[in-house]
């Protein structure tokens, strides 16, 4: 597996700032876009303005 695909939240809490955290992981882009999806789905009729997104990173083994 060369590539990962993280699903991130974008939240705009009281301070007024964009906090982002980190979601979950995915083998595939499809798995993930559905899952950013699901978050999304539930989290739409909260107080707290949240954007949930698929990031594609780099994965492999990592040289000492």
């Amino acid at each position: 597996m060369k590539r990962i695909y993280v699903v991130l939240s974008d939240e705009l809490l009281e301070d007024n700032a964009w906090h982002t955290d980190t979601c979950r992981a995915f083998a595939t882009k499809t798995e993930a876009v559905r899952f950013a999806s699901h978050l999304s789905k539930m989290f739409a009729n909260e107080d707290i303005e949240t954007v949930f997104y698929v990031k594609e990173v780099a994965f492999g083994a990592v040289e000492a």
